[in-house]
């Protein structure tokens, strides 16, 4: 049923490389293992240490295209041994009011039970930056979409990974709820 449910708006990845395949500089692989560790123990940070806050996690990746974004996204999961789903765009973006939360909310509903990680890659579509000077209901619902993601992120319990390639398209109050935002260079 979660497989049906996360394939109407999104497509399983193979889960093949490791941390021994990727090609980064250190700083990024260091982010990348640190991610996996924060995984790996928020149950203890939570219920043994008593911090407050998001039991999952959301991290952006950054960089140029061809530069390891996605399947660093993979070996995350397979490290974690969890599956990977990238949601389509396509399918999630509607021009309908209310059907792009709609999706939106499908999605996350589906991959909550499922533990799975989800990889929104070119996220600056979905979460671009929210304008200020409101001048037609389109801005105004727009604006709306983004404050709907924004909740949904901080409410998923699993690992969410955005992927761009333009940093700065991103709505700066998307970018303080990431935990980590891994810059990614050419090797």
């Amino acid at each position: 049923q979660l497989c049906g449910r996360l394939q109407r708006l999104g497509n399983p990845l193979e889960t093949r490389h490791g941390f021994a395949d990727i090609v980064a500089d250190d700083d990024t692989l260091e982010a990348l293992h640190e991610i996996v560790a924060a995984i790996r123990e928020r149950r203890r940070v939570r219920e043994e240490w008593g911090f407050r806050g998001p039991s999952g996690l959301s991290v952006l990746f950054s960089g140029s295209p061809g530069v390891g974004k996605t399947m660093s996204a993979t070996v995350l999961a397979r490290e974690l041994s969890l599956a990977i789903y990238e949601i389509d765009l396509s399918q999630i973006m509607s021009k309908w009011v209310g059907e792009t939360e709609k999706n939106l909310a499908e999605v996350f509903d589906a991959a909550e039970p499922g533990h799975v990680v989800l990889l929104f890659n070119e996220a600056d579509a979905l979460f671009g930056k929210r304008t200020t000077e409101v001048s037609s209901a389109n801005d105004r619902f727009a604006n709306l979409e983004v404050n709907y993601l924004l909740q949904r992120l901080e409410r998923f319990n699993g690992l969410s990974i955005l992927t761009t390639n333009l940093t700065k398209s991103i709505d700066q109050a998307f970018r303080r709820r990431f935990a980590y935002d891994v810059q990614f260079a050419f090797p």
